[in-house]
């Protein structure tokens, strides 16, 4: 199973975060890529001193075995991330923290929220294999993150909604 079909079995199964909230699809994939479950305790994986949060390569990380009881064995952590590779990105990595990501096309995203929930809407894109060489979509974010549970299915059609906005703009 994915990310989020975990947290959606999660939360119809009515199983509370550690806070009482509901599961989202990032909670189940930190926790995966979490390395504390081995017993481990992991210092300066990140730098803070220059703008925005950026990660520094492994071999400067201060990592201490054993600084706690393992709750889970090497073998499960290495099957768990596997399986995750494999499902994301074509079994490519699934954090690279040094990727230059280009300008997001989506440029209503953080502006436009769902009238459901009030969760910020997303770009998401269909495959570009499909038949009309794919569509851009803005989702409900919080559809995305915590499931159908949380929010109804809803979306809207990149070009058409942007559209809108401009013909909106232009008239005021």
């Amino acid at each position: 199973m994915g990310y989020k079909r975990i947290a959606s079995l999660l939360n119809e199964s009515n199983v509370p975060t550690q806070k009482g909230g509901k599961w989202s699809a990032s909670t189940i994939q930190a926790i995966i890529h979490n390395e504390s479950y081995l017993g481990r305790r992991i210092w300066n994986k990140q730098d803070y001193q220059t703008k925005g949060k950026k990660w520094r390569d492994r071999s400067e990380w201060i990592i201490t075995e054993n600084a706690h009881p393992a709750i889970i064995n090497e073998e499960l952590f290495k099957l768990c991330q596997q399986r995750s590779e494999k499902r994301h990105n074509g079994g490519g990595v699934t954090h690279n923290p040094y990727q230059i990501k280009p300008a997001s096309p989506f440029w209503l995203r953080g502006i436009f929220t769902c009238d459901k929930c009030g969760s910020k809407m997303v770009g998401n894109s269909t495959s570009t294999t499909k038949k009309y060489g794919g569509q851009k979509y803005y989702v409900c974010g919080g559809y995305m993150r915590k499931g159908k549970e949380f929010c109804p299915y809803v979306s809207w059609r990149k070009d058409r909604i942007e559209q809108i906005v401009v013909n909106k703009l232009r008239i005021s």
